[in-house]
């Protein structure tokens, strides 16, 4: 089990603090998924140590939510200085005159309407080598999206947000009543999985119990 501090500019890895919030370091680059570190949202709240001890959320490169609810947002106010990578479709629902979409407060996310951003439509392959790769996943949100991750130890992880809540969702391909397009959903779960099969890529279904508890937590890696 590895435990260090801020990783080398060389290294590639992983680093796993709770619910959906990873922080990924490549290439010297650092990309923080869904920041979810406050007790206000209880049942989801940090049960691990933050990564590279204090994490600072001023000093990360990118963002990449896997999409705008508010249990996956957290703290992305507080993030300042990092790009954000989003889909144009889910930008567009999150900061609209009249937000509709279930789940979305902007208050929580009200200070990324003027960050950088990189805005996308479909996938995104981020240093262009594929090992980081954003793929498009609408239907539980209008941009929906989940991170592909290849470490070389590890293998390639999959960070699905909320493509599936849970592993019977997965197998049962349950589509909860308030995602925004149910077709479009299960076309997303059928591509998702098509990748799996393609890449033998594990998949994290991060609001699991039984997955979180196994995982090695921060200050503990993968790479």
């Amino acid at each position: 089990m590895h435990q260090s501090e801020a990783a080398p500019r060389d290294t590639a890895r992983l680093t796993f603090v709770g619910h959906a919030t990873t922080l990924v370091e490549m290439s010297g680059t650092r990309i923080l998924t869904d920041p979810v570190f406050r007790h206000r949202f209880r049942m989801l709240k940090r049960r691990s140590a933050m990564p590279v001890g204090s994490l600072d959320l001023h000093g990360l490169d990118a963002v990449v939510l896997s999409h705008m609810h508010f249990d996956h947002v957290g703290v992305a106010n507080e993030v300042e200085g990092a790009t954000l990578i989003i889909q144009k479709p889910e930008y567009d629902a999150a900061f609209a005159e009249s937000v509709v979409t279930p789940g979305f407060e902007p208050a929580l996310y009200s200070k990324l309407k003027d960050a950088k951003r990189v805005m996308i439509e479909g996938d995104r392959d981020v240093f262009g080598d594929g090992r980081v790769r954003i793929i498009s996943a609408p239907g539980h949100t209008p941009g929906h999206q989940v991170l592909y991750v290849d470490l070389e130890n590890t293998g390639p992880i999959v960070l699905s947000g909320d493509l599936y809540h849970f592993a019977v969702s997965r197998e049962k391909r349950r589509v909860p009543s308030f995602n925004v397009d149910a077709d479009q959903s299960l076309k997303s779960m059928k591509r998702v999985e098509s990748l799996l099969e393609e890449t033998g890529a594990e998949l994290w279904i991060e609001h699991e119990l039984a997955w979180f508890e196994q995982l090695k937590k921060s200050p503990s890696y993968y790479d």
